[in-house]
């Protein structure tokens, strides 16, 4: 049933079957070590635990939060209903946080990765601020946002150049991590975290789902995928992050978007990892990576062609790049990454489309749509990096991004 006290406005549920399915089990890519992670104790709570009737769900809240890990607070703009994806994604991506963190004791070989998302970025964000200083950008003023993967990004130029520096994620995990890594970083004070949910799913939508999902888990079937499809097919208007409009003067959006979608699928692969150790008795704690599964290792690539998932990426895809020109000041600049090639998949998946279909991340999009993502932009494509080696997939594509200012 339902929690009522999360509907303030109809939502079409009728094509949101709860039909069980089988989930298929994908193996995970072997080239991918495990890393142990900081990890802590795991709870779930739906989203009827985390809220009462008096609070206001449809609007986020700003609540600063003191940070245990240090001096730097973090700022909440979190609804309560979506606190448990706010926590599982801390623990599904944990062991990516922890391998950049400076407090490992010792290297991680999965480091190299994350150095070559590193250095590819860098590469946007110098021709970003170059661009900047053309346009008569004045060091030490305007404010940039790093819109998730904060702890891949070199901040050091960008605290050097801007007041501000808000680095943003729904997760709180790795905000600790940035913290570290520029800890010596004479402006660090300029440093500013943010907790926010930036997917543009309207948070009672996903709040539904998550409960939705707590069901079927709570009476022992296995996860709908008929219901995740529905799930996106069904997706309500987007909606803004709670970032000031115009407020910045740069946005840096690392490999944003493609595991975006997943938030509250991915509450219920966590809950389900940790209902599954604990009735085994296997203490990850210590070695999470060791449980570790991706979304693409729930569903199988059939998921992704699904018109009802394709309709759904499409449109939150799109609003990624509405996003980021909302939030930037006529004339700023941006820096955006995918990781995307051409979705070797269409022949066997979709051999009736007659667009070429490009790959980002496990999701799919037509080449019209990813051109249409720098509509409101004069782009450039700044260059690419084969994250996992010369000769092999996927390669990370870096664009520089300009907001057009009406009054030049």
């Amino acid at each position: 049933m339902i929690d009522t006290r999360f509907v303030t406005k109809p939502v079409d549920l009728t094509t949101r079957a709860a039909a069980s399915a089988v989930v298929p089990s994908i193996p995970t890519d072997p080239a991918e070590q495990f890393t142990p992670g900081r990890v802590e104790p795991g709870f779930f709570q739906t989203a009827a635990m985390v809220t009462t009737p008096e609070q206001s769900l449809s609007e986020p809240f700003s609540q600063p939060v003191v940070a245990p890990f240090g001096p730097l607070p973090i700022e909440s703009r979190v609804p309560l209903l979506l606190s448990p994806v706010a926590t599982a994604l801390g623990k599904h991506w944990d062991f990516l946080y922890s391998r950049v963190d400076p407090a490992r004791p010792t290297p991680d070989p999965g480091k190299v990765w994350c150095d070559r998302q590193r250095e590819a970025t860098s590469g946007g964000i110098d021709h970003a601020l170059a661009r900047l200083r053309e346009k008569g950008h004045e060091k030490g003023t305007g404010r940039v946002a790093v819109l998730g993967g904060g702890y891949e990004v070199n901040l050091a130029p960008l605290l050097e150049e801007f007041a501000e520096v808000h680095v943003v994620d729904l997760s709180d995990k790795p905000f600790p991590v940035v913290e570290r890594q520029n800890a010596n970083d004479s402006n660090r004070d300029r440093l500013k975290f943010i907790q926010t949910d930036l997917s543009g799913i309207d948070p009672i939508y996903q709040g539904i789902e998550i409960e939705r999902l707590h069901g079927e888990r709570a009476s022992g079937r296995t996860t709908s995928v008929d219901g995740l499809k529905a799930y996106f097919g069904n997706l309500p208007e987007m909606v803004p992050s709670s970032l000031e409009t115009g407020g910045y003067t740069m946005v840096v959006a690392p490999v944003l978007t493609e595991g975006m979608p997943y938030g509250a699928l991915i509450t219920d692969i966590e809950a389900r990892r940790d209902q599954a150790n604990l009735e085994s008795g296997i203490d990850d704690s210590q070695n999470r990576r060791s449980t570790w599964k991706h979304v693409s290792g729930h569903l199988s690539d059939d998921f992704y062609f699904d018109p009802r998932v394709r309709q759904g990426f499409d449109r939150m895809f799109l609003h990624q790049s509405q996003e980021i020109n909302r939030l930037l000041e006529p004339g700023g600049v941006g820096v955006t990454s995918f990781w995307t090639r051409p979705d070797e998949r269409q022949p066997d998946q979709a051999p009736s489309e007659s667009a070429p279909l490009l790959r980002l991340g496990d999701n799919t999009v037509t080449t019209t749509t990813f051109e249409a993502f720098f509509q409101p932009f004069r782009h450039e494509k700044i260059g690419e990096a084969k994250i996992y080696g010369p000769d092999a997939r996927p390669t990370v594509h870096v664009f520089s991004l300009e907001k057009p200012d009406p009054q030049v």
